[in-house]
């Protein structure tokens, strides 16, 4: 080029960087004539992307001016590399913060393993916005404390559909389900309307039928009726209510079906002893071009369990490894077992067990 500017140089540099060439974005960095506070925060950016803190804090520290991007970028790289000390080190003293920078503090220490003092940087914030209220929450929600979480939620002062999928979905994930549904309602009366996340989280909470069918009416109402995601989380939930016809017909009427969708109408059918069903399922998927996943193969090994097919879950078990590249886990050892066992096979399901990999066997 005849002429280069800031633009040019940072453009070629980070254009290195994000296709992981991050010696070239050094070598281009080196390069530029003049560098201001954005082209050192990009090469920055780049290192801690990288996962090279330490090249990052060196270019920090010598960084001749350093704007309040540059702190947070340098923080979050720190955080991410569990370099804890380190942030905070950084964060106390920093000139000025904004709320991302309380918000990546708090969450970064409450990712790290460290709720209490989460909490009291929580405390702190002079703004706390939504984010950094939100990012609370679900640290609470992750590590079990619904208690905690609960009261949290309930002080928010305005509470988005986030906020409320949060709560939602942890009770969900800790086993309260009713306290799921409950929190459903007053989302509801709050005048929020529900999104997929939401719906799904309220499907997977439903304990009974019926309670599953007024859901389902939910989601029709709200449009979401060709959601691949939620409609799959139906197909799991008919199943598991007893109704696998339901969850045939939800499933036949999805337009688009994913390796999820797929999986699920396997499993339904291996749950509810339809081996053979589960089997030509599987053959229809493959024909449609999607690849099986791990979870895939627990349908499939279940399926043979049930239906005493104990050649054709061998076959499956072994072509996990050889044809699609799926190192087994424990689970489909149990699965090859049972199919084993099932076929008086006591001898062999014995040399299964014996060969399972330690990690395997924890």
């Amino acid at each position: 080029m005849p002429e280069k500017n800031v633009v040019t140089w940072t453009a070629a540099m980070v254009g290195y960087a994000q296709n992981g060439l991050i010696n070239e974005a050094q070598h281009i960095f080196d390069q530029i004539p003049e560098k201001n506070v954005i082209v050192w925060t990009a090469m920055i950016r780049a290192y801690v992307k990288d996962s090279q803190v330490d090249q990052a804090l060196e270019l920090f520290y010598k960084m001749p001016e350093r704007n309040l991007y540059s702190w947070n970028v340098m923080i979050q790289g720190c955080l991410n590399d569990k370099r804890v000390d380190k942030a905070l080190e950084l964060f106390n003293p920093m000139p000025w913060k904004n709320a991302v920078s309380w918000t990546t503090i708090v969450t970064g220490l409450a990712r790290n393993g460290l709720l209490e003092m989460a909490r009291e940087y929580f405390d702190q914030m002079p703004n706390r916005d939504p984010a950094a209220w939100n990012a609370m929450i679900t640290t609470y929600v992750d590590e079990g404390l619904a208690a905690k979480a609960d009261e949290l939620f309930d002080s928010m002062p305005n509470k988005e559909t986030v906020s409320w999928n949060v709560m939602i979905g942890g009770y969900a994930k800790s086993g309260l389900e009713g306290e799921a549904l409950k929190c459903f309602i007053s989302m509801l009366r709050s005048g929020l309307r529900p999104n997929q996340t939401t719906l799904t989280s309220v499907v997977t909470s439903c304990g009974g039928i019926l309670e599953l069918l007024q859901a389902h009416v939910l989601v029709l109402l709200l449009g979401f009726d060709q959601d691949t995601s939620l409609n799959n989380a139906l197909v799991t939930m008919y199943s598991r209510c007893g109704d696998i016809n339901s969850s045939l017909i939800t499933f036949e009427n999805l337009i688009v079906k994913d390796v999820v969708s797929w999986t699920a109408i396997i499993l339904a059918y291996a749950n509810h002893g339809l081996g053979n069903q589960a089997l030509q399922a599987f053959a229809q998927m493959l024909r449609f071009g999607n690849k099986p996943d791990k979870i895939t193969f627990v349908g499939l090994l279940s399926a043979c369990s049930h239906a005493g097919l104990v050649k054709k879950g061998q076959k499956f078990f072994e072509s996990m490894r050889y044809a699609y590249g799926l190192k087994p886990r424990a689970e489909h050892y149990c699965c090859l077992v049972d199919i084993l066992g099932r076929g008086k096979l006591v001898d062999e399901a014995m040399r299964v067990v014996q060969q399972m990999p330690p990690e395997e066997c924890r």
